[in-house]
C-alpha cells in the first residue's frame, strides 16, 4: 500500500483560505493552507509523472474529527484501486447554501447537490471535492444508515469523479456505482 501524507488541519480552517490558495495555483496548497495551523501529518511518498513531483497528499476540511481516520481510508482504497500513482486532494464539507453556489457558479445548475468534484490536472488526481453537510445527512437518513457511511460514500464517488468516472449515461453510471458499492463494502461491514 501506498504511504500517504495525511494533514488534518485544527477547526480555523477556513473554506475561503482553501479556495483563495486553489485559485492562485498554488501547487502545495495543502501546506499552504495548514501553515500556522495545528496539524498531524502520517507519511509521504513522491511520486514523479511528466517532469513534475508529486507527494501524495490528503486534506479534510471541516469534517468531524472522528471521522478523519475513516474517510482517509475509504480515499486510499478509491485511489489505490483506480491505480492512481500521485493525488493531492482537498475534501471540503460544506453547507448547503455553499454546495449550491458553488452548483449554480460551476455546473449551471441552481440545485443543491450532495457531491462536486473539481479537477486541477490530468497527469494526476489533483482536486478538490465538495460535501454538503445538510443533504448528507438527509441522504444517510434515506439509505437509512448512519451519516458516517454516507460521508464514506460520498468520499469514494468524489475521488472516483477525479480519477475519469462519470455517471452521465447508464452504462457509464453502472460502471462507477460498481465499483463505489464494491469498494463501500470493503469499508462498512
Amino acid at each position: 500500500m501506498k504511504k500517504i501524507n495525511l494533514i488534518i488541519p485544527s477547526p480555523k480552517l477556513t473554506l475561503t483560505s482553501i479556495l483563495s490558495h486553489r485559485r492562485r495555483g498554488r501547487k502545495d496548497n495543502c501546506n499552504t493552507i495548514c501553515k500556522g495551523e495545528e496539524e498531524r501529518i502520517r507519511t509521504a511518498d513522491t511520486t514523479q509523472l511528466g517532469g513534475r513531483r508529486f507527494i501524495n497528499k490528503f486534506l479534510f476540511a471541516n469534517f468531524p474529527k472522528e471521522h478523519l481516520k475513516i474517510l482517509r481510508f475509504a480515499s486510499v482504497l478509491a485511489v489505490n484501486a483506480c491505480g492512481i500513482k500521485a493525488n493531492d486532494i482537498c475534501f471540503v464539507l460544506v453547507d448547503d447554501k455553499k454546495i449550491k453556489s458553488l452548483n449554480k457558479k460551476y455546473i449551471k445548475s441552481n440545485k443543491i447537490t450532495d457531491v462536486i468534484s473539481f479537477s486541477y490536472n490530468t497527469e494526476a488526481i489533483e482536486g478538490d471535492i465538495y460535501i454538503a453537510s445538510g443533504r448528507s445527512k438527509k441522504q444517510a437518513q434515506w439509505q437509512a444508515h448512519s451519516w458516517r457511511n454516507e460521508l464514506i460514500y460520498l468520499v469514494l464517488h468524489g475521488v472516483l469523479h477525479l480519477a475519469g468516472y462519470t455517471d452521465y449515461s447508464p452504462s457509464q453510471k453502472k460502471k462507477m456505482f460498481t465499483l463505489q458499492d464494491k469498494l463501500f463494502a470493503k469499508i462498512v461491514k
